[in-house]
């Protein structure tokens, strides 16, 4: 799908959503007010790094993540 189409489909979501709220709407001041405050366009994409992958262990190693579970600071 490309931006143009993408953008158009957006649009008509937001139209829709608003249409109740705001009776005299119409879909071409939508476009106008959300151009003018430069919401009519996405943002571009960032670049994320590439995942790592975990190390190869042998059979039997246990990998803890010390992110999750209780830690002590909220213990107290």
């Amino acid at each position: 799908m490309n931006s143009g189409a993408f953008l158009s489909f957006l649009l008509n979501n937001v139209y829709i959503a608003l249409k109740e709220k705001i009776p005299n709407l119409m879909r071409s001041n939508l476009y106008r007010c959300l151009k003018k405050n430069s919401l009519n366009v996405l943002p571009k994409e960032e670049e994320s790094a590439p995942e790592k992958k975990f190390k190869e262990h042998l059979l039997g190693f246990v990998h803890i993540d010390s992110t999750e579970g209780p830690h002590r600071s909220r213990e107290m």
